[in-house]
């Protein structure tokens, strides 16, 4: 009877624990929108959180590693937000959108003349 060792897949490919996280961001800000005061907030508890963490002597660190991990990981999870958030035209306060009600117009020009 051999024996065969689990190689998990961020072993193989360990930018998957980067992407991973980023898309699970990006997807939680897509359909829930959270606000950037809950972003910021979320970001800045994770910040301390690692302060703390890394402030742990040697020891401690060594024993609850994986928590170090889980808070990097939801770092880059809110970074995916923040990132989505930034780039989504909902956000900003130009969007017609925050201005058009149903009696309104939209007077829309071509800059490009029709194939």
């Amino acid at each position: 009877m051999s024996n065969s060792k689990n190689i998990y897949i961020w072993k193989k490919a360990p930018f998957l624990r980067l992407l991973l996280p980023c898309i699970a961001g990006i997807l939680l800000q897509y359909y829930f929108r959270f606000a950037l005061n809950t972003i910021i907030a979320g970001a800045v508890i994770l910040l301390f959180a690692y302060i703390i963490f890394i402030s742990l002597p040697l020891v401690y660190r060594f024993k609850w590693q994986i928590a170090g991990g889980i808070i990097i990981t939801f770092f880059i999870e809110n970074s995916g937000a923040f990132i989505t958030w930034q780039k989504d035209i909902r956000s900003h306060k130009d969007w017609y959108g925050n201005y058009y009600s149903s009696s309104s117009y939209i007077v829309a020009t071509f800059g490009e003349p029709p194939v």
